[in-house]
Order: C-alpha cells, then sequence, then structure tokens
C-alpha cells in the first residue's frame, strides 16, 4: 500500500495529509481495482498494475 501511495502522490491523484479511515482507502483501491489501475497479490496487498507479475508459462492453458 505504501508502494501505492507514493505512486499516486507522484502524479499528484492524492494529498499525503489526507486523513481518511481505511475503508475509505480500501474503497478506492475497489474502484482502482475493478477499473485495472491495481491488481491484488496473493498475500492480498495492493500493486500497481505496472509492476504485477505477469503469469508464468506453466499457469496457461493451451487450446
Amino acid at each position: 500500500m505504501p508502494d501505492i501511495i507514493e505512486e499516486w502522490t507522484r502524479r499528484g491523484w492524492v494529498d499525503p495529509t489526507w486523513r481518511t479511515p481505511k475503508s475509505a482507502i480500501n474503497m478506492i483501491y475497489q474502484r482502482a481495482l475493478k477499473s485495472g489501475l491495481v491488481d491484488r497479490m496473493p498475500d492480498r496487498s495492493w500493486v500497481l498494475k505496472a509492476t504485477a507479475p505477469d503469469e508464468t508459462p506453466g499457469d496457461k492453458v493451451e487450446d
């Protein structure tokens, strides 16, 4: 989560002085997830889409 906050602050999308409850932050992450801006890792952490690992070749199903 700190990586995402840092990136969003760099882009000017958030103000680090804002005081928001965690539920509001989670709501923002859920919206970002639905729009494809972030992904969820197996450990339930958030990661920017650009840094999300791709599927490994062994995970793909061939037609």
